[in-house]
């Protein structure tokens, strides 16, 4: 009986956390649609909004809404200190040198796509997978992207199944 309940508890465990992974990628998703809608309607004015380390951008656990200037080829804001400013050949996945903002510059699917990364997390230093979604802004120089670390689920195969 107590093997019974600990198995329960272990799925029920289990099956909250892929819930919580889904509610925050939603979340994600329409935070980078709110982020195109201020580009859309500020254009350059609006990127202050992406750099504040505390504002509506900047979304817990190393999850934020960043932007990448796709003529100039750099990140043009981000609420992560040191991100702003660097070139997309530095922003790559750490696993396989795959150049993730070049992606994201280069594709033509207007309702952006998800994407997993592995970089070093934040506060160990440790590689970590992460999901990222890629969404231009159209009629602009600009991609938005959106990250959320140490996900272990969904894979991307279901969130771009997702995608309106």
């Amino acid at each position: 009986m107590k093997k019974l309940i600990v198995i329960l508890t272990l799925i029920l465990s289990f099956s909250s956390i892929a819930y919580a992974d889904q509610e925050w990628l939603e979340s994600l998703y329409e935070k980078s649609m709110q982020a195109v809608q201020v580009l859309e309607n500020l254009g350059d004015d609006g990127l202050a909004a992406f750099d504040d380390p505390k504002g509506e951008f900047a979304l817990g656990d190393g999850s934020m809404v960043g932007v990448t200037d796709c003529q100039k080829g750099l990140v043009a804001a981000s609420p992560r200190p040191g991100v702003k400013g660097l070139t997309m050949d530095m922003v790559k996945d750490y696993k396989t040198g795959r150049l993730i903002m070049t992606d994201f510059c280069n594709s033509t699917n207007p309702k952006g796509y998800w994407t997993d990364a592995w970089w070093p997390d934040a506060k160990t230093g440790k590689l970590s997978r992460s999901l990222v979604f890629g969404l231009p802004v159209p009629n602009s120089r600009y991609t938005i992207w959106a990250t959320i670390s140490g996900v272990g689920r969904p894979s991307v195969e279901e969130m771009n199944k997702s995608l309106p």
